[in-house]
């Protein structure tokens, strides 16, 4: 599945389903508005959802410019593993009842990017075929001290 997002002027909420079984209870949502701030300062980019599942599992993901999505973390009541990349000092999330807000402390011009919030679907992992994952994003823009930001365009997404 190629699916391209159109530029982004504001936050996307975006859901994808790879069959007919697409159901209301499972939901992932972002406020409003693009989140714009400066370097060195913290940024919490928040994400409610609503499931049917007793443990769910949420990930972030941060795509840049022409690029694929990176994975950042993943959060259930069981599991908070960050990848590499991704430093627990610096990218956090904890799971509440129905939110996992990410926060990024010391923020750098280069995590300017489009951050996807992801649930896994409530059968389970793997996820197969006829299983849909649910996403919504936000647009970071982290300004350098001199105002202007390293990120311009907006971002593609890859299946």
């Amino acid at each position: 599945m190629n699916l391209q997002k159109p530029a982004l002027t504001g936050l996307s909420f975006w859901m994808f389903c790879s069959s007919t079984e697409c159901k209301g209870e499972e939901k992932v949502t972002q406020p409003p508005g693009d989140v714009i701030l400066t370097q060195g300062q913290t940024a919490t980019l928040n994400c409610t959802f609503t499931t049917t599942d007793s443990t769910p599992y949420l990930f972030w993901y941060k795509q840049e410019v022409n690029s694929y999505p990176k994975f950042i973390l993943r959060r259930s009541r069981y599991v908070a593993d960050n990848s590499p990349e991704f430093v627990k000092d610096r990218f956090d999330a904890e799971l509440k009842d129905s939110s996992v807000p990410l926060m990024i402390q010391d923020l750098h011009v280069c995590d300017s990017a489009v951050y996807y919030c992801a649930l896994r679907p409530t059968e389970g992992l793997p996820v197969q075929k006829d299983r849909s994952w649910f996403l919504s994003t936000a647009q970071l823009v982290c300004l350098g001290h001199d105002g202007f930001s390293l990120t311009t365009a907006s971002p593609h997404i890859h299946g």
